[in-house]
């Protein structure tokens, strides 16, 4: 009933079908990236926290390290990609490949897609695929050597 809807509110519908009303200020929209399906889904930094036990404020340090894999929303939340743990921890050998990224040339966004990307010199496996099956790290050492004309290193 649009009736039942006052100024300042929006009516909800729930997954189950159920209306609700609530204040409009309440709200948040919403919008899905290209990237959510590419490179997500996503950690917050509160469930990064949780996942591998560490504060809020030594994750922080970790992604200025370049040692943990964070990308910046156009909110400023800061959005971590589930792919790169494992088993409540980074995957092993990961911090040493993000370390050889020059961020001033490539942007995180960037750096998490070629990581999801498949690559004929790995198998045609991704990187974090590589990495998750514990193969060889110096493989995707001489990929970023081999690519880094692309990004301008």
């Amino acid at each position: 009933d649009p009736d039942r809807i006052t100024p300042g509110q929006v009516l909800v519908i729930l997954p189950d079908g159920t209306e609700i009303t609530e204040p409009s200020s309440l709200i948040i929209i919403s919008t899905r990236s290209i990237w959510d399906d590419y490179i997500g889904p996503f950690y917050d930094l509160r469930q990064v926290s949780d996942l591998i036990h560490l504060t809020e404020d030594e994750i922080v340090a970790l992604r200025e390290q370049h040692r943990i894999l964070a990308m910046q929303t156009v909110d400023g939340t800061l959005v971590f990609p589930a792919f790169q743990f494992i088993h409540g921890d980074v995957i092993t050998g990961l911090a040493d490949i993000l370390s050889m990224f020059d961020r001033s040339m490539v942007d995180d966004w960037t750096v998490a897609g070629w990581l999801q990307a498949r690559h004929i010199s790995l198998e045609n496996l991704s990187v974090i695929d590589w990495l998750r099956q514990g193969k060889d790290i110096e493989r995707v050492r001489q990929l970023i050597r081999e690519a880094a004309w692309r990004f301008a290193w």
